[in-house]
């Protein structure tokens, strides 16, 4: 059975500062909890040159890094003007896979979507794809968009309505 709550993925991005930005407008207007999860995937730290039996390491990020991370994401949710119920959540794992997990039972999974191209989705894969494919609820997928001169802007709730679009 699916709950009432609203699970976003975010990311400081332009597309994640879109997907939270989304997500509280909606959460707002349908008076449903809100649960921001921050996911903080491993670094693959390989060699220039791979050979065969040696595909690198995983390698944990800077614990400075990590934090200076962190405190950029609780600024983010903070800034949305969070209601009592509404819940931030770090935790550490593929993202795809840590989105769907917690949208299990959801009503709604929000997302960005990033600009992987080549050989950065290769590397990097999808993680909108892999929630689209994947979540068992709806998922949402909010991309940022860019203004005629070109600079890159969040699209809110309200660019998303028939109206808007």
């Amino acid at each position: 059975m699916a709950s009432r709550e609203v699970v976003v993925g975010i990311d400081d991005s332009p597309s994640g500062r879109a997907a939270l930005r989304w997500a509280v407008e909606y959460a707002r207007a349908t008076d449903r909890p809100l649960h921001v999860l921050h996911v903080i995937t491993p670094m693959m730290d390989a060699p220039v040159v791979w050979s065969p039996g040696f595909a690198g390491m995983a390698a944990q990020h800077d614990p400075a890094t990590a934090e200076v991370e962190r405190a950029k994401i609780r600024t983010m949710f903070n800034q949305a003007g969070p209601k009592p119920a509404w819940q931030l959540e770090f935790v550490q794992g593929p993202a795809g896979l840590r989105l769907v997990g917690k949208s299990e039972h959801a009503s709604l999974l929000v997302i960005g979507t990033h600009e992987h191209v080549g050989l950065g989705r290769i590397l990097q894969g999808s993680v909108s794809h892999y929630c689209l494919s994947h979540a068992q609820c709806p998922v949402v997928a909010v991309p940022p968009t860019f203004d005629e001169a070109g600079a890159q802007h969040d699209v809110t709730a309200h660019d998303m309505t028939p109206s808007g679009l």
